[in-house]
């Protein structure tokens, strides 16, 4: 393997990862935010109910998605697309993204590729159903696939204020503006 290859290798590794990472981060918020609608206050409940059913093959991210935004559209009412514009297409790009991140994989480290192609792509995907099939992808569209999981966590702490009346910012969680960690 030339250096060339070993550097794009291990770049599309870690852009793979990213990417991968921040979906189940997103995943993982919204069975929270389910879990939390459906079960109220009690939390021994809510972590039931993500174990027993959004955690399992019951249902999968594109389910647990549109069953928030039917949430949303019943409590907003009119104001729905007002308040959500477009966020069935921003979930649906992002389980795009995902699905090909997850179900392809980087170019296998034993095929050489010419140095032009490493210079021109961050990463590049190998299709498992047609290894023939491969996919470059460039630093800039990366950063745009890291931000459409970065955009959809906002309109999930906006969910969150809409049925609960909190706001949540990252790792902080103001209410009733008291601060807490």
């Amino acid at each position: 393997m030339t250096p060339a290859h070993q550097h794009f290798y291990t770049k599309s590794l870690i852009a793979r990862g990213s990417i991968l990472s921040l979906a189940a981060i997103m995943e993982r918020s919204l069975d929270g935010l389910l879990s939390r609608y459906f079960s109220v206050s009690d939390q021994q409940r809510q972590l039931e109910l993500i174990e027993l059913l959004f955690s399992t093959e019951r249902i999968n991210f594109r389910s647990k998605y549109k069953l928030l935004i039917d949430i949303l559209r019943r409590k907003l009412g009119d104001k729905y697309n007002q308040e959500f514009p477009q966020l069935q297409n921003k979930f649906d790009d992002a389980t795009r993204v995902r699905n090909i991140f997850a179900h392809e994989c980087e170019i296998p480290s034993d095929i050489v590729m010419p140095d032009e192609f490493y210079n021109a792509y961050h990463i590049a995907i190998v299709s498992l159903k047609d290894i023939s099939k491969s996919r470059g992808y460039t630093e800039n569209e990366i950063d745009v696939f890291i931000e459409q999981f970065t955009e959809l966590s906002g309109w999930l702490d906006k969910a969150t204020n809409v049925l609960f009346g909190e706001k949540t910012y990252r790792n902080t969680r103001v209410n009733d503006n008291r601060v807490s960690r």
